[in-house]
């Protein structure tokens, strides 16, 4: 079988010429495009440091935004656990001091601080108190367990208190996340117990994925209540009816739901914030606004079509170095650029209605 004809190795030489059925080609691959004169170049150059200019402080304002956006709703969550971790006190006998409410109160959770106000005419206090406790849960079992119940000849009004409305939708987020996850929260656990023995007795209700006991500042034990974590909401409700006041090793364990995902509590722990350096911050949003740039500019070249050339073994025009291909790129640049700058500009002013 005849082999083809080998085509011999022409080289280009002069200029091209674009027929009348071949414009459609040529503007694809950059044929017929005048060279950028000396002034257009520098307009260029002045053009694409505007745009950096604009692309460094847009990255830099949206990153600010960031900031101030995660600061706020760091701040809510914080407000939100805080008001969550809070009880009303009210109907308090004037023979009940404040070192009965915090003993009486004491059993379901550590307590952060109480406040009673007090008459000073009669040197008696008002009736009632505001009690926060470290744990939301710890609030939540108060109230179911504490409300009613008879104290120094009155029955005691336990609620949550309702001086911050506009934390309700977080306080809303926060419980519906909880319920994600099958966890139980024990408290008045005996000092002598391990997270090993309630793990021995919870495992009766079902699979037990986690015991967690907060520790002591010094790393010596615990403080008497943490978290356990079951496979299933059945295994939760069981726990809760059958360990509830359950006398362990001489005191009544305390048990509720959870109402606060695992490691909420790490929204309260203040964190050491570090401002970034203005010249850091400079830095990482020119090198953003740069890869910005890099993305629209290959994204625009991605999708043309491929050239089609009439010289057999010529050097394309896409190659790097052809006078046609250094053209074309600076004056596609040059109109990026431009554009974008126009645009930019334009949207400052306030010219564009959207």
């Amino acid at each position: 079988m005849a082999q083809p004809p080998v085509m011999p190795l022409l080289q280009q030489e002069g200029n091209v010429y674009v027929g009348p059925g071949a414009k459609k080609d040529a503007q694809v691959i950059g044929l017929g495009l005048v060279r950028l004169t000396s002034r257009q170049r520098d307009d260029l150059e002045r053009a694409k440091r505007y745009a950096m200019d604009i692309s460094i402080r847009s990255v830099l304002m949206k990153q600010q935004i960031t900031h101030q956006q995660t600061q706020q709703k760091l701040a809510m969550y914080t407000q939100a656990l805080s008001l969550m971790a809070r009880v009303y006190i009210g109907s308090i006998s004037f023979e009940v001091r404040e070192e009965n409410i915090k003993q009486a109160f004491s059993v379901f959770g550590p307590i952060k601080s109480i406040n009673m106000s007090w008459d000073v005419a009669t040197g008696h206090h008002k009736g009632f108190a505001f009690l926060e406790f470290e744990v939301p849960e710890a609030a939540l079992l108060a109230q179911e367990s504490m409300n009613g119940k008879l104290m120094g000849g009155r029955n005691l009004k336990v609620g949550r208190p309702s001086n911050m409305p506009q934390a309700q939708p977080i306080i809303e987020m926060v419980t519906q996340e909880a319920k994600e996850y099958h966890r139980v929260y024990v408290a008045s656990v005996h000092p002598d117990l391990s997270e090993q023995d309630l793990r021995s007795v919870f495992e009766a209700f079902g699979v037990i994925t986690r015991v967690q006991l907060a520790k002591q500042p010094n790393g010596k034990g615990h403080r008497g209540f943490g978290y356990i974590e079951f496979t299933s909401a059945q295994a939760v409700r069981e726990a809760i009816e059958g360990m509830n006041n359950f006398d362990l090793g001489g005191q009544y364990l305390q048990v509720g739901r959870c109402i606060t995902p695992p490691e909420a509590l790490t929204y309260i722990v203040p964190t050491n914030t570090t401002t970034l350096p203005t010249a850091a911050a400079v830095a990482a949003a020119a090198v953003t606004a740069k890869i910005q740039a890099q993305e629209v500019v290959g994204s625009s070249t991605a999708g043309a079509p491929l050239a089609i050339t009439a010289t057999a073994h010529s050097p394309s025009p896409h190659s790097k170095g052809h006078p046609v291909a250094e053209c074309r790129a600076d004056t596609n640049a040059f109109v990026l650029v431009w554009l974008r700058a126009f645009f930019i500009r334009t949207v400052l002013a306030g010219n564009l209605n959207f």
